[in-house]
């Protein structure tokens, strides 16, 4: 994710372009995904572009909590199970002026800071997108599911950087402003050498809810990015891109059982084998 200093956003993490490869890894040898290249690894870079200002939050994502949201300067109630999303986002909103306005800033306990709505998160926008593709694939829509697919995928890469899910303030961000470029430029410098050297993990066939929760543990694992370690940032970032290669080729492999695509591909391969025995 670039940090852009002419929109009204602050976006740190993957930039595009890592962004690109690490689906065009992820994608290397999975040869039924290989007349979409081009659509997923324009798709998946898309969101950085679309979403500015507010909805540039939704990249981030700090984990779920045991406790009601609470501002630094006021408190919602969540006492009644039968408020709505908008009865709560107009609780929120009733801290008028100033007050309202640094508690949104301030906020440490949402999913995602400045997640004003509940759906300011990388998780909410991420499952927004599975919801578009399982539509899609009913409407037997494949160039839609395609690009939700890589949308999603972009939202599951954001939570394999630490810069996304380390929990802390819009006035935090700004303040670590330096680090998060200089680790987005690193690593997008050093990308073609991380695809040189991805190593897949083999794990079990996993929901695509369990794989967003567990590839943001994982990344949790992988520590962060400090001055401290900064002579570790390869190896640290190779860490972080094999998580996200992984956590994509699995997320892909789910969509592509339930499109039909691993048959249709086996097919294929089987009439050109023929094909060529004639």
């Amino acid at each position: 994710m670039k940090i852009n200093a002419i929109k009204p956003q602050i976006n740190f993490g993957w930039s595009c372009e890592t962004h690109r490869v690490i689906m065009e890894t992820a994608i290397k040898d999975m040869p039924q995904f290989t007349p979409f290249k081009d659509k997923l690894e324009h798709f998946v870079q898309q969101p950085d572009h679309d979403d500015v200002g507010f909805l540039a939050n939704k990249h981030f994502y700090f984990g779920e909590k045991d406790r009601p949201q609470e501002d630094a300067f006021f408190k919602l109630s969540h006492d009644k199970e039968e408020n709505t999303e908008k009865e709560v986002l107009t609780e929120r909103q009733g801290s008028k002026g100033l007050l309202g306005i640094f508690g949104k800033i301030m906020n440490k306990n949402a999913v995602s800071y400045m997640d004003y709505n509940g759906k300011n998160n990388a998780k909410a926008a991420y499952l927004d997108h599975i919801d578009k593709i399982d539509n899609a694939i009913e409407d037997e829509d494949t160039d839609t599911a395609i690009e939700n697919i890589a949308r999603a995928c972009h939202f599951l890469q954001d939570v394999s950087q630490p810069q996304h899910i380390e929990e802390t303030t819009t006035f935090g961000k700004a303040i670590d402003l330096k680090i998060h470029t200089d680790f987005e430029d690193f690593t997008e410098k050093n990308v073609n050498e991380l695809a040189k050297d991805f190593n897949s993990n083999i794990t079990e066939r996993r929901n695509t809810l369990q794989l967003f929760q567990d590839t943001f543990k994982q990344t949790k694992e992988t520590g962060k990015i400090t001055r401290k370690n900064e002579p570790d940032w390869k190896e640290i970032s190779q860490k972080q891109f094999n998580i996200a290669v992984q956590a994509t080729k699995e997320f892909l492999e789910n969509f592509s059982a339930q499109m039909g695509l691993n048959n249709k591909t086996k097919i294929e391969e089987e009439d050109n084998t023929a094909a060529q025995d004639t």
